[in-house]
Order: structure tokens, then C-alpha cells, then sequence
């Protein structure tokens, strides 16, 4: 049986570095512009591209940068709504377990939509 927690303190953590990336992209973007944005994401958003390069560390860092204020939102209060019970529920080791191959099996999934000719802008 999972140890139960009381706070769902992992979950807030996760909301934390999304929002402090996200804070982190858009002030080196405004400071730098919208070529260093762009080169940002090119080099640590998740793409048949950089998987080829062998730049695996894009199957973490993806899931932590955001494209702009709608999709940060979006995924926190996704996060928030569903990852506290789950949190709450399996325990924190199990649940950062599950956050981690999620975000994993939904790059994999982008890797095949991209192979079969689908585009990644609508997974």
C-alpha cells in the first residue's frame, strides 16, 4: 500500500519549475529575442530532429518548457486537478514514476505521428 501524504507537495513542485521556466524563457527572450527563443527550443523541445542529433536529455527537459502563456496554463491546471490525487493517492515516488513515463510515452508518440506523417502541433 502506497504511504499516503497529506499536502500533495510534488505536485506543487512540478507547477513551480514549469512556471519558473516558463519565467526563465520568456525573460532571456526578451533580453535576447526571439532568435534565442527560437534556438531554445530547438535545442531542448522534443523533435525527430533532436532525437537523431542524440540530444536525449529533450525527453526531459520538453516536458518543462511551455511555447507560450496558454500552453503553461493549460498543463498547470492539468497538473494541479489530476496529479494531486494521484499524488495523494499512489505516494510521491509512484506518482513522479507516472509524471515521467507519461511525458515519455507522449514524446514516443509525437516520434510516430512524425513517421507516419502526422503533424506534432496536434498531438
Amino acid at each position: 500500500m502506497a504511504k499516503k501524504y497529506s499536502k500533495p507537495s510534488l505536485t506543487h513542485f512540478l507547477i513551480f519549475v514549469c512556471i519558473a521556466v516558463f519565467l526563465i524563457e520568456y525573460y532571456f527572450g526578451a533580453v535576447y529575442g526571439e532568435d534565442f527563443l527560437n534556438n531554445f527550443f530547438n535545442d531542448y523541445g522534443f523533435s525527430l530532429q533532436n532525437i537523431l542529433l542524440q540530444r536525449i536529455w529533450v525527453f526531459v527537459t520538453s516536458i518543462f518548457i511551455h511555447g507560450g502563456p496558454e500552453h503553461l496554463i493549460l498543463n498547470i491546471i492539468a497538473l494541479y486537478f489530476f496529479g494531486r490525487v494521484v499524488e495523494l493517492e499512489l505516494g510521491r515516488k509512484k506518482f513522479l514514476f507516472a509524471f515521467f513515463i507519461s511525458a515519455f510515452v507522449g514524446d514516443l508518440l509525437i516520434l510516430v505521428s512524425t513517421f507516419i506523417g502526422f503533424s506534432s502541433a496536434i498531438v
